[in-house]
């Protein structure tokens, strides 16, 4: 074998893992051993974790990080798998072993380590590579299959958050192993199989046994209270050094495990113990239902709480919707003491609930809140008294849904394992009880106002006239049963809010029936609604009036608010009120495509880079309405608007426009004409790809959006070869055939032509039936319908190679060489293989189309052409053929003299393209590491987004501005990955001349050999003449006569046929050489310039970003 030196002049790539496995220390025999069983990549696939992994996490248990322990063997040898033949069992878990001995198993795309490892981790595979390395300590242009990992197999991560930007050293003291985080007595068993071994199975027995179906109330509370004994009798027999050891490794006391424990006990029995706890309170339960049933539309504002709009109000109100949801979540809970959790935990947000060492207040003493005199108005709602907090806690479980509250009540207090009698628990249990004791005894005021609410709520929503209500109360309320005198305040039921937050006048706009004149009426009663409320109103969802109005898309009833709110406010004024947003954090602005001619009166007022929780602006909200039928022209509107009320001005900032998973306007246009007009914005990025990696293109292409396709790849910026973050690119993606041979097609016409305009390609591999085929498409520019398409195998295109070489064997062809396996790991087979294997074989198609020889024979047109190839028709054909150059070989290519000639073309020839050949190598290494620090530059500014988290002086502008430079330089570099694939073709096409340079000389020393053996054969013949005396040995003398004739005659004519064959190498290579240094010469500068060209277009489209980015940021500051 070859030996290497150790001395590694190229530069090291950026992954810390490369870096150490490819370029070791001059020092470091231990790198030496790896690289030596690597001198046959086809062996091994290396498992590669990402930078960020690497440079951003240290070792846990040793405090070391992560890019020093990768310079390890251990570590190296551990992340470098041995394959053989595979199965192809696409989809199966299979064992893999490491190059030291260990063992993972792969199993879709999640690494799983498995013998010889520490520790059980798993890392999910993120992408393929066929890594051609630059070290000088392996063979030049060895390949290797990497598949790039989430995280090291080794070791447990712990992410370095808090580290320097700009000098960093990891730690060297060993720090103490972190505690185990346990919360739950489950996670403790499963942690410590030792102390599950010896409880769980009885405390399962426990609970199979446990049978409460007769039982009485005292007997249910003496029952759970007997196996939670029981438990704690099972735990405390464990082994006391087994439990030392859990209570060192976890830090956890002994009444923390009795909290943990009496919730796992709690837990299992609480679908035995609540529905025959439900079955004993079943009277209490219905009595209690009855009476929140008849008050349920009672509002904040008739038990004393203060109106919305003034400061404090709606604050209230929302905490009061927060804590309805989270009471009727109450029934959710897995036992009594997360029940009591989350009651305190309502109390607490109510900003109400004392601290523990408060003497528990009187929660019997709690009538008063129906009188007046208790109606106080709650200005800080984190001070209120306990009286108002029996207000608040009657709103929340009359709202609710939760049902059987008793039963809840009596749950809590006897099955929580808590001390229920004093703190936070026996405040918040107290104020429950006291809110059930007031709805069972002092709800019938409270139960005749909700009817009143109800009454004129429904009246709203049936589109009846409200006007009698305010006119004659008695009469209107009176016909629905009920006595005005009975309510303190009609000024509240017409002001009352439902349990959604709605008020009166949201009602009159949301109703199914439209009543206009109800809501102009409603608008106009300033003693009820004073102008603050109706600025102020909104509902629970935050939604405000006008919002609300457009979203009924209803052209009277928005001008009736709009004409309102526009009277009485400053444009300031409206601008802020415009801004507000729901609980989506949607603005007036994301609903204009309900009412696209609003667009023209509040357009200028809106704020259009203003955000939702996806992400998405105003703008971006109407490009997505594509079921209005004025889609076009709701885009331009849009587009148009936004751009004149843009702050800077200038054209649209498409960055402006960007939602939480990173899709641009192109993203999401469907209308032809509207993604026209997003084109013509100068600074939109055309390749930008979302979180998902996808580009435009490659989204239509999923949406099979022919039309769309067509417009995009009319744009030269447009990178149709570009590939998402699983290496597919836009045809690859495509769902639909005939999408998928669109772009095809399109991608064809790209290329390069020939002669006579016909382009011909590879130009898709794909993995179907555990194989791989290639798509060969040719056609003549600019017609789609010459376009002829075949599906190929890389062995047909090796048997082709073949017969071309039977049939003309002086010619020189590339050779093929046999890929790499992109089924080594079935179960994620690699595609960046399939990529590769099909640049080198759409090269070989050009360098055959473009061969003085080969250009034009039929079995090459006959297998770019022709659908049902046949083999075996095609090797007859050659085999004739060789068979006739034979017999005519002598006649058209009369047998050399003398070879001296001839010897002399063939090393001048061969000396020639050794000069081509030397620095044609250097280029190729040039080319091969500057894609890789292009590679490494891209990589490296992807590591550097986890430093600028760290840089909390910044503001989120100028960090997200840094963001979006990164994000430039991952920008498609498929040119340069076809730049080096060209060069190598090219490269391959030079060994493939110099080895056809040296088979004439094996023909010429073959002749010179025949020739010798020509005058032995005449020697021998001229002995044979001589008869000895008496006619001795006549009959041997002629047989050996005979035999020297025949050998002569042989050797004559392997003399001439061999003499022709090398007179017509000789013609063929000379004629060929010609024609190979044109096209050589040719090929070169095209691809030079092809390079350069799209060299210069990706670096404008990453100026234009930059200038955008700069824009943006001007913008800002």
């Amino acid at each position: 074998m070859k030996s290497f030196s150790m001395e590694n002049t190229s530069k090291p790539p950026v992954n810390p893992f490369l870096a150490a496995l490819f370029h070791p220390t001059p020092n470091s025999s231990r790198s030496r051993d790896l690289i030596t069983a690597l001198q046959s990549p086809r062996n091994y696939v290396i498992l590669v974790p990402t930078t960020a992994s690497i440079l951003y996490t240290i070792d846990q248990e040793t405090s070391v990080s992560f890019a020093d322990l990768c310079t390890h063997e251990e570590f190296l040898s551990s992340h470098i798998i041995k394959i053989g033949v595979s199965a192809k069992a696409i989809g199966r878990a299979r064992v893999y072993w490491t190059l030291n001995g260990r063992s993972v198993v792969i199993k879709d795309d999640i690494v799983y380590t498995n013998k010889g490892f520490k520790s059980i981790t798993q890392a999910r595979i993120l992408s393929d590579r066929v890594y051609t390395t630059t070290s000088d300590i392996v063979p030049y242009d060895s390949q290797y299959i990497i598949y790039y990992i989430s995280r090291p197999l080794i070791g447990s991560a712990l992410p370095l958050y808090d580290f320097n930007p700009v000098i960093h050293s990891p730690p060297t003291s060993k720090a103490p192993p972190a505690s185990k985080k346990i919360t739950t007595f489950t996670q403790l068993l499963s942690q410590f199989p030792l102390i599950a071994r010896q409880i769980q199975e009885p405390l399962n027995s426990v609970f199979e046994d446990f049978d409460c179906s007769n039982a009485t109330e005292p007997d249910l509370v003496t029952m759970i209270e007997e196996v939670m004994e029981k438990g704690i009798a099972l735990f405390q027999a464990v082994d006391h050094s087994i439990v030392n050891a859990m209570a060192s490794a976890t830090g956890l006391t002994g009444p923390e495990i009795e909290k943990m424990l009496e919730n796992y006990v709690g837990k299992h029995l609480h679908n035995k113990i609540w529905p025959r706890l439900i079955i004993l309170r079943a009277l209490k339960d219905s009595i209690i239902r009855a009476a929140v049933k008849n008050m349920k539309h009672i509002s904040l504002g008739q038990l004393g709480v203060q109106p919305y709009w003034t400061e404090g109000g709606d604050t209230i109100e929302r905490m009061v919707m927060t804590a309805v949801v989270d009471l009727e979540n109450l029934s959710k809970a897995e036992n009594a003491g997360a029940q009591v959790e989350s009651l305190v935990k309502i109390l607490r947000n109510l900003g109400v609930v004392p601290p523990s060492n408060q003497s528990q207040p009187n929660g019997d003493d709690n009538d008063s809140s129906s009188s007046k005199e208790n109606k106080e108005k709650i200005v800080n709602h984190s001070s209120v008294s306990a009286d108002v907090l029996v207000s608040l806690m009657i709103i929340v479980v009359t709202w609710s849904k939760l049902d059987n509250l008793d039963s809840h009540l009596f749950y809590m207090r006897n099955f929580s394992f808590m001390d229920v009698d004093s703190g936070e628990v026996g405040y918040a249990l107290s104020t429950f009880e006291a809110v059930i004791f007031h709805i069972m005894n002092n709800s019938s005021k409270l139960a005749i106002v909700s009817s009143a609410n109800q009454l004129f709520w429904k009246s709203i929503r049936d589109g009846a006239d409200i006007s009698v209500a305010f006119d004659s109360p008695g009469e209107y309320f009176g016909s629905g049963g009920i006595d005005v005198s009975e309510i303190d305040s009609l000024e509240q039921v017409y002001r009352s809010r439902n349990a959604s937050g709605e008020s009166a006048i949201m009602m009159a706009i949301q109703a199914p029936a439209k009543n206009l004149v109800s809501l102009k009426l409603l608008l106009s009663k300033r003693d009820v609604f004073p102008m603050e409320a109706i600025w102020k109103e909104q509902n629970g969802r935050q939604t405000t009036l006008l919002s609300a109005a457009i979203q009924t898309a209803d052209k009277e009833i928005v001008d009736a608010i709009w004409s309102l709110l526009s009277a009485n406010y400053s444009q300031d004024d409206l601008r802020k009120y415009l801004s507000r947003k729901d609980e989506w954090q949607r603005s007036v602005g994301h609903y204009l495509f309900y009412l696209p001619d609003l667009i023209e009166t509040i357009g200028g007022l809106i704020s259009w880079t203003d955000k939702d929780q996806n992400g998405q602006t105003p703008l971006f909200a109407l490009c997505r309405s594509y079921d209005n039928p004025r889609y076009a022209d709701l885009v331009k509107m849009g587009i148009d608007t936004a751009t004149k009320c843009q702050v800077g001005g200038g054209n649209l900032r498409f960055l402006d426009h960007v939602d939480a998973k990173g899709n641009t306007l192109l993203h999401i246009m469907k209308d032809i004409q509207s993604l026209e007009l997003v084109l013509n914005i100068s600074d939109i990025d055309l390749n930008r790809v979302n979180d998902k990696g996808l580009t435009p293109l490659m989204v239509n292409s999923k949406f099979s959006r022919l039309a769309a396709i067509e417009v995009l790849t009319k744009e030269p910026e447009v990178d149709v070869g570009r590939r998402n973050y699983r290496g597919l690119n836009a045809a690859e993606l495509a769902k639909d055939e005939n999408t998928r041979m669109r772009i095809e097609d399109i991608t064809l016409f790209r290329k390069y032509p020939i002669r006579d305009n016909r382009v011909t390609s590879v130009l898709r591999g794909y993995i179907s039936d555990d194989n791989v085929h290639f798509i060969v498409k040719s056609g003549i520019i600019p017609s789609p319908s010459t376009i002829t398409s075949v599906r190929r195998t890389f062995t047909d295109f090796t048997f082709m190679a073949k017969w071309l070489s039977f049939e003309l064997p002086a010619s020189w062809i590339p050779v093929l060489q046999i890929p790499h396996n992109p089924f080594a790991v079935p179960s994620r087979p690699a595609r960046s293989v399939v990529r590769d294997v099909q640049f080198k074989l759409d090269s070989f198609v050009r360098t055959l189309l473009l061969h003085p020889t080969f250009s034009t024979h039929e079995l090459l047109w006959e297998f770019f052409l022709v659908t049902e190839f046949s083999k075996d028709l095609s090797e007859k054909r050659s085999k004739q053929k060789h068979e006739s150059r034979k017999e005519t070989l002598e006649e058209e290519y009369p047998p050399l003299e003398n070879t001296d000639e001839s010897v002399v073309f063939f090393n001048h020839a061969l000396k020639e393209m050794s000069y081509l050949e030397q620095p044609f190598m250097k280029v190729l290494k040039s080319a091969h590491s500057m894609q890789h620090k292009r590679l490494d530059l891209a990589e490296s500014y992807l590591a550097l987004q986890g430093y600028f988290k760290t840089l909390s002086f910044l503001p989120v502008e100028c960090i997200d501005a840094l963001t979006e430079v990164t994000n430039l330089y991952q920008v498609s570099d498929s040119h340069e990955e076809i730049f080096v694939q060209e060069l190598r073709a090219s490269y391959a096409n030079i060994k493939a001349v110099m080895e056809s340079l040296t088979r004439p000389n094996k023909l010429i020393d073959a002749l010179a050999a025949q020739a010798n053996q020509l005058s032995r054969f005449q020697t021998s013949l001229n002995r044979t003449s001589t008869r000895f005396p008496l006619g001795l040995l006549d009959d041997t003398r002629t047989r050996y006569a005979h035999d020297a004739t025949l050998n002569i005659q042989t050797a004559e004519n392997e003399i001439t046929r061999l003499g022709s064959e090398i007179r017509y190498s000789q013609t063929m290579l000379a004629s060929e050489l010609g024609g190979f240094n044109e096209i050589h010469e040719r090929e070169c500068m095209r691809v030079v310039k092809e390079y350069i060209t799209e060299k210069i277009k990706w670096e404008r489209v990453r100026l234009k970003g930059m200038n955008s980015v700069l824009g943006k940021i001007k913008v800002q500051s």
